[in-house]
């Protein structure tokens, strides 16, 4: 048996597990919680967040990915960041997302904000000021009523 990472509901059956810091098992991607329809798992897509508050934190962000830069002129496809991924106790709040481009998310991966700074570093890229867009940015309040009118 499992549990949903949202609720602790037992699910059955489930074929992909991962024991997490705490020692609960939880569903990875495979069945759902009850309560929960598709529920609080990994991997599923865009579900996770309404679209609404989606469009929100791209706009709080300006339409620009935060590590490097580029934006919607570019032709970027936009995706969410966690900064603190949820394995390492992050949560979906607007203060723990950002607006990252596919690439930079794929070269993120698991790595934490530290390794990933790291690892830019390694790449020549200046952290501090990706530093200091991440937490301009996470401090404006979301444009939740008013990004209709700007899309």
């Amino acid at each position: 048996m499992t549990t949903c990472v949202c609720c602790t509901n037992w699910m059955l059956k489930s074929r992909n597990k991962k024991i997490t810091q705490n020692g609960r098992i939880i569903i990875m991607a495979s069945k759902a919680c009850k309560r929960h329809g598709n529920g609080n798992v990994a991997n599923n897509g865009g579900k996770w967040i309404r679209p609404n508050r989606r469009k929100a934190i791209y706009l709080r962000d300006d339409l620009k990915c935060v590590y490097c830069g580029k934006g919607i002129e570019d032709g970027i496809i936009f995706t969410l960041d966690h900064l603190v991924s949820q394995e390492f106790g992050g949560d979906h709040s607007s203060s723990n997302l950002v607006t990252c481009c596919k690439s930079c998310n794929s070269a993120k991966g698991k790595k934490t904000q530290r390794q990933f700074f790291m690892w830019l570093r390694d790449q020549g890229v200046d952290t501090d000021h990706i530093a200091k867009r991440i937490r301009r940015n996470i401090r404006r309040k979301l444009p939740l009523k008013s990004h209709k009118s700007r899309i």
